[in-house]
């Protein structure tokens, strides 16, 4: 029986791999489940999953650290990257860090159940042209493809572009501090630029949101 643990901040992404594990016919079980990097590196102390199938967007830590973290401590943890993004320069760091696999959400849950077995049989389970990936040169700032955003990207930057506060904005969408603080991170790293302001130029430049402020 393969022993899945599951890091991710969608409920849904939960249930339905939970859903999958009660009917493998006992051929996998969910060992625990984790929304956060806090939480998930405690449990993970407290028992070693064979695979773990995690996003890149956690709060609190970025998914490159968390994942860096895990393969230090963790070395014989299988990472299976089940994520929305499908920047280049994220997945050749990934895959130089020792991820096992590296699969879009947009795939499905049955590539998801493919990408489970090809791990738990070789080792690896490779949608991309892995050479490509790690011709990709991260310092250059060269990305194969545009950085795509999530809704709540969009309505961080859209209320900074309108001077609130970081404490606001938390309030805002009910979320805590530290979650807008990682994401503002990320849209950072993810446009290239230097300061959060930037990130808004990024944004309207490339039409991500309209170049009028749309009041929440």
């Amino acid at each position: 029986m393969v022993k899945i643990a599951i890091a991710d901040v969608h409920r849904f992404v939960h249930d339905s791999i939970n859903f999958l594990c009660q009917n493998s016919e006992g051929k996998m079980q969910s060992v625990f489940s984790s929304y956060g990097s806090e939480d998930l590196m405690h449990q993970l102390q407290k028992m070693e999953p064979d695979i773990l199938i995690m996003d890149v967007n956690l709060p609190l830590e970025s998914g490159i650290k968390v994942c860096t973290e895990i393969k230090d401590k963790f070395p014989k943890i299988r990472i299976l990257v089940f994520s929305e993004y499908d920047d280049m320069c994220l997945i050749h760091e990934l895959f130089r860090i020792g991820i096992n696999c590296y699969l879009e959400k947009t795939e499905g849950f049955d590539a998801l159940l493919n990408a489970i077995d090809d791990v738990m049989r070789t080792g690896y389970h490779i949608r991309y042209n892995l050479s490509e990936i790690m011709n990709v040169n991260p310092s250059s700032g060269k990305v194969l493809k545009k950085p795509s955003f999530s809704k709540r990207e969009l309505t961080i930057i859209e209320l900074t572009r309108q001077e609130f506060t970081t404490k606001e904005i938390a309030e805002k969408l009910g979320v805590h501090i530290k979650t807008v603080e990682f994401h503002k991170t990320k849209l950072i790293d993810k446009t290239n630029s230097k300061r959060i302001v930037g990130v808004v130029d990024y944004m309207v430049a490339n039409n991500h949101i309209p170049r009028r402020p749309v009041r929440f």
